[in-house]
């Protein structure tokens, strides 16, 4: 915060502002679980694009295009069923960055805790362990900032 200065405030609300423009433009006809999915990364990095602002500033078009525009906008899967898939895909591919964001995009889209762990349980055989337990450190991670309780059941 120290280093924001008025034109870097405008810049980003102008970005923000020009996103807003584009994804209204794309999920017209659509659901808005798009938007506030998009907003949830937003929410948890700042504007994405800052980023890259000085190495590909075009760089965010083509994931807001193509990855929420394109591939998200497609029919057969919920908001919550995306975030199954992106949440598996990550975690078997050790993206801890991105797993952090579908993590918590999942969480806002409707996936339980029980469900998160689920999904990455199931990647054990393709993933290995190793990478399955970076991903419950992360998803416990995330589930205490959120203050989700232990999921682990009480001894009997």
């Amino acid at each position: 915060m120290a280093n924001l200065t008025p034109e870097k405030i405008k810049a980003g609300l102008a970005a923000k502002l020009g996103g807003a423009d584009v994804l209204d433009r794309i999920t017209a006809e659509h659901d808005l679980d798009l938007f506030v999915m998009y907003s949830s990364i937003n929410g948890v990095y700042g504007y994405i694009g800052q980023l890259f602002a000085d190495v590909a500033p075009d760089f965010v078009d083509h994931i807001v295009d193509f990855g929420f525009g394109e591939i998200y906008a497609r029919p057969g899967l919920q908001p919550a069923e995306r975030q199954i898939a992106a949440v598996a895909a990550l975690t078997v591919i050790g993206n801890q960055w991105s797993l952090r964001n579908h993590i918590e995009i999942g969480l806002r889209a409707g996936m339980s805790p029980q469900q998160i762990v689920a999904v990455i349980m199931q990647t054990i055989p393709y993933a290995g362990f190793p990478k399955a337990a970076e991903a419950l450190l992360l998803a416990r991670q995330i589930f205490d900032e959120h203050t989700i309780p232990s999921l682990a059941e009480e001894p009997s």
